[in-house]
């Protein structure tokens, strides 16, 4: 993240729009979530890292927000996907989340949220938010089910890296467009 926070730096210029500034906010939680775990361990790392993800939802959160109109939030119908998304995630970890279930709901929620909304920033920033659910899915998947896929690792951090690129070229882009 720091190296993607580096280069959304080399390609936006001084004073940035807030739209950026929300993103390197978002970039350096995500980085925290990444980093500060490895200095912990068991339950106390990972509800570091889960935590710091959510903050970087939640900023994603806001930068998108004015965009809603021209997101699919207001189209019940590409709803759909992103809702039985979330609720096939809740049916396969939410047996094995124990106390953890009001937790997991909630960063499902900010993430499906922050997927929806993405969707208003165009279709590169769409198709990042889509690929960021999946990613954080499978975080879920591999710590609240039996559910054991391949190469698992590294399927997460592929779709993190390509979901958070996606959305900053989408950002940098924006922020290019709002400069002319």
């Amino acid at each position: 993240m720091p190296l993607l926070a580096a280069g959304v730096m080399a390609a936006t210029r001084s004073p940035r729009s807030r739209l950026v500034k929300l993103l390197l906010l978002s970039l350096f939680f995500s980085w925290l979530g990444d980093a500060l775990p490895r200095l912990m361990s068991g339950d106390a790392g990972f509800l570091t890292m889960v935590g710091f993800f959510l903050l970087a939802q939640f900023v994603f959160i806001v930068a998108l927000w004015p965009y809603r109109k021209s997101s699919v939030l207001g189209s019940p119908v590409f709803l759909v996907p992103y809702v039985a998304f979330f609720v096939m995630l809740l049916a396969v970890c939410g047996p094995k989340a124990g106390g953890l279930l009001g937790p997991v709901i909630v960063y499902g929620l900010a993430l499906m949220t922050m997927a929806i909304l993405s969707t208003g920033h165009g279709t590169l920033a769409g198709i990042g938010g889509a690929i960021f659910f999946v990613s954080d899915a499978l975080i879920a998947v591999r710590s609240f089910s039996d559910i054991r896929l391949p190469e698992h690792g590294f399927l997460v951090m592929a779709t993190y890296i390509a979901a958070q690129l996606l959305l900053a070229i989408a950002i940098v882009r924006q922020s290019h467009h709002e400069a002319e």
